[in-house]
């Protein structure tokens, strides 16, 4: 029967935007404090499958498709979605969810007229209530709650950066001083992908021992440094938007669900508790999870939490780790699909297998 759960995480992950237009065309007449819920409805819909509910009429069909339809049923029988007057058979026929949330961003920030700083914008539209009701368009109650939550606006030097810093500091990727907010270095790529890449296989092999440390660090000017909190951000951000591009190019349906995606406006759900970042839909429909790993340079070693673990050891046969060596050298950046190393042998394990070892302080993976 775990097939037909897996069948049925699937159909909802394909679903969740109509879901959500869906929900949005059910609330865009009624009063703020019913628009402030939007996100309620997405929680509700995403966290049933946690609770468990749902699984005993799954594997009381024998057919797949009823499997799918009897799950639904009882999902929209929850305690909040029942409100919605849902079926399954009424979700397929939805319009898939729209750009809406960041082309109501960029109007909500022409009503702020450059007045404000983006870690503020940030910080405010994190608030579920404040993101439902940009999807509504309540631009006036927005204007309100954001000035009375952040009343101090930057000078015109400060505008757009993290308040009190009045100069962005830089990061030295593609053989450019790049400024290293993510709109900046989502722009350096997107001009370093016209020359195009590819993500290749690689079959991952336990290293038989460990090997000199090659890793590099560089700064603005290439020299090796330490690396800061702020720059494994950036790192990790330029890792997974090479990925997400390069795999965009192959294939129709693919989702960035990371913190990430939502900083640069591509998913406005965009969260790190999700256990990987992205996922598509190759040609056959089956799912694949993909966890981005990234490095500035060529060691293939990476730090992987516990949760990341757990889920990649769930999913371990639609599961796969895409390593990025070399993160800012356009001549020397690599891509390689290491697939499921979490799908052991039946004698291995986590701290025993002959893909990779497991380093002593904490959740580090080294391969050969």
């Amino acid at each position: 029967m775990e097939y037909f759960e897996k069948e049925v995480e699937t159909e909802k992950l394909k679903l969740k935007n109509k879901f959500k237009s869906y929900v949005y065309n059910f609330l865009k007449n009624k009063d703020i404090g019913q628009k402030e819920g939007f996100y309620d409805y997405v929680n509700e819909y995403e966290d049933y499958n946690e609770k468990g509910a749902g699984y005993e009429i799954i594997n009381s069909k024998l057919i797949i498709g009823e499997a799918i339809s009897a799950y639904f049923d009882e999902l929209f029988k929850a305690d909040l979605l029942k409100t919605l007057d849902l079926t399954y058979d009424t979700l397929l026929i939805q319009k898939d969810y729209s750009e809406r949330f960041n082309e109501n961003k960029i109007e909500f920030k022409k009503k702020l007229d450059g007045e404000f700083f983006i870690d503020d914008l940030d910080a405010f539209l994190s608030d579920q209530k404040n993101k439902s009701l940009l999807l509504f368009a309540e631009y006036d109650e927005l204007k309100k709650r954001f000035e009375a939550k952040f009343p101090i606006k930057p000078n015109k030097d400060q505008a757009g950066s993290s308040r009190g810093q009045k100069r962005k500091s830089y990061i030295y990727l593609n053989g450019k001083n790049v400024p290293d907010d993510f709109q900046s270095l989502k722009d350096n790529i997107d001009d370093d992908l016209k020359d195009g890449y590819g993500i290749k296989d690689h079959s991952p092999k336990k290293p038989d021992n460990k090997p000199e440390n090659k890793h590099q660090n560089y700064s603005t000017r290439g020299n090796k440094v330490s690396i800061s909190k702020k720059n494994t951000e950036v790192i990790g951000f330029i890792g997974e938007y090479y990925v997400h591009e390069n795999l965009a190019k192959e294939y129709e349906t693919v989702k960035w669900v990371s913190e990430y995606a939502r900083k640069v406006g591509a998913n406005d759900d965009g969260n790190d508790n999700e256990g990987y970042d992205l996922h598509y839909f190759d040609d056959k429909g089956e799912i694949h999870y993909v966890e981005v790993k990234a490095s500035s340079g060529n060691d293939f070693l990476f730090h992987i939490s516990s949760a990341e673990v757990r889920f990649g050891e769930n999913h371990r046969k639609n599961h796969e780790i895409i390593f990025v060596s070399n993160a800012l050298s356009r001549r020397s950046r690599e891509l390689k699909n290491l697939g499921s190393i979490f799908d052991y042998d039946d004698d291995e394990s986590f701290n025993n297998n002959n893909k990779f070892s497991v380093e002593s302080d904490g959740f580090k993976i080294r391969f050969s």
